[in-house]
């Protein structure tokens, strides 16, 4: 899998990387939004990017309940 990113400037010039398994979702979840709230978005993506599943492989299972 790549490791390329997407580029979003925000309203500071400071430029989020948005991971490229995130890209689908920026996109998909920014539809109808504003520039501000798409931004917003791309900034918590690149910020929280770790936490989503790459694959369906990379999330593990546990015996603990």
């Amino acid at each position: 899998m790549s490791d390329e990113v997407k580029v979003v400037n925000d309203e500071t010039n400071r430029q989020e990387q948005v991971p490229a398994h995130l890209e689908s979702l920026l996109q998909k979840s920014s539809e109808g939004k504003s520039d501000v709230e798409e931004k917003a978005l791309a900034s918590l993506l690149a910020n929280h990017g770790d936490t989503f599943s790459k694959d369906e492989w990379d999330l593990g299972l546990t015996h603990l309940a």
